[in-house]
């Protein structure tokens, strides 16, 4: 090679390869923690009785495999699938747009992370400009346009979900003025929740320039949020001004239930129809749920481009009906969704199917998913019961009622790892008291400050706050297997077992496999299965002879 010759490129090896990581649900984790367990139970199970009913109401591993990953996180499942489930082609498309005087609420961050790296300018003031210009394109087919953000709290249970997006890679920068350049790294800016409320909060601010406020259509009206805070932007007669809107200041954390409360108010201020622009399933289960209790019209508008669909939503509503409509919020916590744990192997399709079916078990789910939420107290016992009944009917253990005896039975009659068995009691239950949060806050999006929200403490609800600050899941109190597998007690005799120093004979135990008498031991073990059985078998004529 020539001194003047281009270099080829090498695929050197950097410091980027240790951020690679294993699947979140690995397999091979969870069956090292199979091996693990099951290893001793088999070597407990030859020599002492042990009730497997009662070793398969423990999770058989340090989490729960059927709710957790093997890295601690939710097992997630594709909440997409729930959209043509509740938005077929025959109830719920609409092709044309006919909003008129109607009202759209747009996404903030959806309508920002749609956009694309060669269409950022150069500073945050063009950027500003920039979404307000394509906010104002909207209002040729609307009256009103409501830009919608969600809070960024320290203590939260979407904190989780957050650090999930956050492994990816995350840039911290401050937003100093309207100068300032706009990183190159814009995903990885979008991150992080501090830089979200930095840059929506610079949003409503610049908006309300003059210089903004002029550019904004006349006779239109431009509803911008920030943190709790909510201003109307108005142009009228060539006078620009702002306003603030003290029925939209709320304490909504999350844009999925802010976007319902900003579209009761449309309809409230007389707008004919109302469009939520979002790609969340969340929100089309909300709207879907809550619907009958927005004034007007209600749609969806989900895609881009060319997959642009607007959806219906009051038609699809109807054509589920209205006990499946208002079961849907506590369905969809319960299956899964961004803070609560799906079940291994178990989607939204399946799940959705049974809920809708005429047996019995769903009628009676149906009520209990409608209650679901209404209250943040431990749900009652009767709707705990279908719930575990539903959950055995996931599984197809349809003659069980309980899911440790679910477990028994596909553990009898299948091989299954432990991952693919429902989740034991003690965890099922704290899945439901999250499942049971989550919705508490859907079912109070019609509402800017509910009161029960405030007082309800996350911690306790399938949660637990650390010493720090953080919000953790609260996945189980068990043990991964009974105390007799964990502790298994194994003796180190060398003399036979003979006598009250043998750990296992004081403890009215045989020894196993596993013990030192079996390997160490010079003298044979008397304490043993084997030994104890052939002094049964010596004892047993001479009962027999003193009966004669």
């Amino acid at each position: 090679m020539g001194f003047h010759d281009t270099l080829k490129k090498l695929s050197l090896r950097t410091f980027t390869i240790k951020r690679k990581k294993k699947p979140e649900n690995d397999p091979v984790g969870i069956l090292h923690s199979d091996r693990s367990t099951f290893s001793r139970i088999a070597l407990v199970a030859q020599t002492r009785q042990m009730d497997m009913r009662e070793v398969l109401s423990y999770p058989l591993g340090p989490l729960p495999w059927s709710l957790s990953t093997t890295s601690g996180t939710l097992i997630k499942t594709s909440k997409s699938a729930l959209l043509p489930l509740l938005f077929d082609d025959n109830s719920g498309s609409e092709t044309t747009d006919n909003a008129g005087d109607g009202a759209l609420i747009v996404d903030a961050m959806a309508l920002l992370r749609a956009m694309k790296v060669n269409e950022l300018p150069s500073t945050y003031g063009e950027f500003a400009a920039l979404v307000l210009s394509r906010l104002c394109r909207f209002m040729s087919s609307y009256k009103r346009v409501d830009f919608v953000v969600d809070t960024y709290r320290q203590v939260s249970i979407t904190n989780l979900e957050r650090t999930s997006r956050m492994s990816a890679g995350a840039l911290r920068q401050h937003i100093t003025g309207s100068i300032q350049r706009l990183p190159r790294q814009f995903s990885k800016f979008l991150a992080v929740g501090e830089n979200k409320s930095e840059l929506l909060e610079f949003f409503f601010t610049q908006w309300q320039t003059p210089e903004l406020m002029s550019t904004v259509p006349a006779q239109k009206e431009l509803v911008v949020t920030s943190g709790s805070s909510c201003v109307m932007i108005k142009n009228n007669d060539a006078s620009p001004a702002s306003q603030p809107l003290p029925d939209l200041v709320c304490t909504h954390e999350e844009a999925d239930t802010r976007l319902l409360l900003h579209a009761k108010h449309a309809a409230c201020a007389g707008c004919s129809h109302v469009t939520i622009k979002t790609p969340d399933t969340d929100v089309a289960v909300l709207a879907t749920a809550f619907c009958r209790s927005i004034a007007s019209r209600l749609s969806l508008l989900i895609g881009a481009g060319s997959r642009l669909r607007r959806i219906n939503v009051n038609a699809a509503s109807n054509k589920l009906g209205q006990e499946v409509s208002s079961a849907l919020p506590g369905f969809h916590a319960f299956t899964g969704c961004d803070t609560t744990s799906a079940f291994a192997g178990r989607g939204k399709k399946a799940a959705f199917k049974l809920l809708c079916s005429d047996k019995p078990v769903s009628v009676l789910a149906r009520s209990a998913f409608v209650a679901v939420g209404n209250k943040f107290e431990a749900l009652p016992a009767e709707h705990i019961a279908t719930l575990e009944k539903y959950t055995c009917m996931l599984y197809n253990a349809t003659q069980c009622s309980s899911v440790n005896d679910a477990r028994y039975q596909l553990f009898c009659t299948r091989s299954l790892q432990s991952s693919q068995l429902p989740p034991c009691r003690d965890a099922f239950l704290r899945h439901c008291s999250r499942a049971n949060y989550q919705a508490g806050v859907w079912r109070r999006c019609l509402v800017a400050s509910p009161v029960d929200i405030l007082s309800a403490h996350q911690d306790g609800q399938g949660w637990q706050l650390r010493s720090d600050g953080c919000l953790t899941i609260d996945w189980t109190d068990l043990p991964p297997a009974p105390r007799s597998i964990l502790e298994f007690l194994r003796c180190g005799c060398k003399t036979g077992c003979s006598g009250g120093s043998c750990s296992c004979r004081r403890h009215a135990l045989p020894c196993t496999d596993a013990c030192g008498c079996r390997h160490n031991s010079p003298v044979a073990c008397t304490n043993c299965m084997e030994e104890l059985a052939a002094c049964e078998n010596e004892d047993a004529p001479l009962a027999d002879s003193v009966d004669e």
